[in-house]
């Protein structure tokens, strides 16, 4: 029962969101050359020009007209703009056109949903998969675009992709020299977007003694038992009727996240709630008050199989009365009622698809930094050590996940030749 804190985290790191496409304004020459990767700037310019000769006729059956000798013009340089776009963009221009835009290395049109952004209210009965998932972020663009809408790696260097990181989250790091560390922090940033706010960002309409609150929350009661996760932040609290002794906890399959306000009175209810349901679910807290007020998501219900309808409406009303209203969308997965949102937990699977998607990209660092366990100065924590099977597995939490997948979506998106 292990996922992250956001205690040590600084909420005011930012990042800028620069744009690297260089459009060609109408009615301008289109030209070609060397490129500079990263604003795709363009030099060294070969400029086509067709003179219109004036040919005199020897008679009127054997002369060309002026309207044809256009049209041969325009079709030797349509000719040329096709060969030009093939050889330098594969195409990609002439075949958007046509309605067929270059997937190289992705997927068919209808082997993915478009993402949706949570900005729409989702129906409750619907519940789509993390990779159908797009959160509103601060710091971070919210595009609605095809997954795996293009193929970086088939056409774009390494430094290229790893500068192109650098410079849209303003990481600060020589990527270069620790492309790792870049790649993680851009993750870590999207993981703060998603996860967490300012201080003032709530407005805390009464006082709270943390005191209080830290000694309910870290104490059992009957018919309810504590994990503190080793000090990793959070207080698991779990009905003793669903811990089977000698056996593995099952697995958590779907969570709840509840946007709340603190209050004893919130982690009392719950835990009658836990005893009653005759599904098995556990939920955390925060162990450091500053979570509560710093996260959209203080509190986390994980449940071993799907809700039923009747225990999220039930849920919802022990809920209602605690909730925080954001300023917008902030907040990931199906929308249940207001401030309080489902969402598939990540299985190791998901993991596993997530980094063979970025080894589609090329960049053997990428998955480095995926693939690295628990080190959040140099990986993207989707691996944890596991004791019990003494070696990393894929597993991770959902925000975590959802950051990591959007770092793949820039680099997919990503093209330093960008003519349009």
């Amino acid at each position: 029962m292990s996922d992250y804190s956001a205690t040590n985290y600084n909420s005011n790191n930012k990042f800028q969101n620069y744009g690297f496409s260089n459009p060609v304004p109408r009615g301008a020459t289109i030209t070609v050359g060397n490129y500079n990767s990263e604003l795709c700037t363009v030099s060294q310019t070969d400029t086509v020009s067709l003179h219109n000769n004036s040919i005199q006729p020897e008679n009127k059956k054997q002369g060309i007209s002026t309207g044809a000798k256009f049209a041969i013009g325009a079709g030797i340089v349509t000719a040329l703009a096709v060969c030009v776009d093939f050889l330098f963009c594969k195409g990609k221009h002439i075949k958007s056109i046509f309605g067929k835009p270059s997937n190289k290395g992705g997927l068919s049109s209808s082997s993915k949903p478009i993402l949706n952004s949570t900005n729409t209210n989702h129906s409750a009965t619907s519940t789509p998969t993390l990779q159908q998932t797009k959160p509103t972020s601060k710091g971070s663009s919210n595009h609605t675009v095809p997954v795996n809408s293009v193929n970086a790696g088939s056409n774009v260097s390494n430094d290229e992709m790893r500068a192109y990181i650098a410079k849209k989250y303003n990481t600060g790091i020589d990527y270069k020299s620790t492309p790792c560390r870049n790649y993680a922090e851009a993750i870590d940033q999207n993981y703060l977007g998603i996860r967490t706010c300012p201080k003032d960002y709530y407005n805390m309409n009464k006082s709270y003694d943390a005191n209080r609150l830290f000694d309910i929350s870290s104490k059992g009661r009957k018919g309810i038992c504590v994990d503190d996760n080793n000090g990793m932040g959070w207080f698991y609290r779990q009905a003793t009727k669903n811990l089977q002794t000698g056996q593995a906890q099952p697995k958590a399959i779907e969570r709840i996240s509840l946007n709340v306000y603190p209050d004893e009175n919130l982690i009392k209810a719950l835990d009658d709630f836990i005893i009653r349901t005759n599904e098995n679910v556990y939920y955390k807290v925060p162990q450091a008050f500053d979570d509560w007020i710093t996260r959209h998501d203080p509190i986390t219900m994980y449940f071993a199989e799907k809700p039923s309808q009747s225990t999220k409406e039930d849920l919802i009303k022990i809920v209602t009365p605690y909730i925080r209203t954001p300023k917008g969308e902030v907040m990931i997965g199906t929308k249940l009622a207001n401030s309080i949102y489902q969402i598939p937990n990540p299985s190791e699977q998901d993991v596993l698809n997530l980094i063979k998607r970025a080894e589609k990209l090329g960049d053997n660092k990428l998955v480095e930094c995926l693939k690295t366990p628990d080190n959040p100065k140099v990986g993207a924590r989707l691996y944890s050590y596991s004791k019990s099977q003494g070696k990393p597995v894929a597993k991770t939490s959902a925000g975590l996940f959802r950051a990591a997948e959007m770092l793949i979506e820039d680099l997919e998106r990503f093209q330093p030749c960008n003519i349009v």
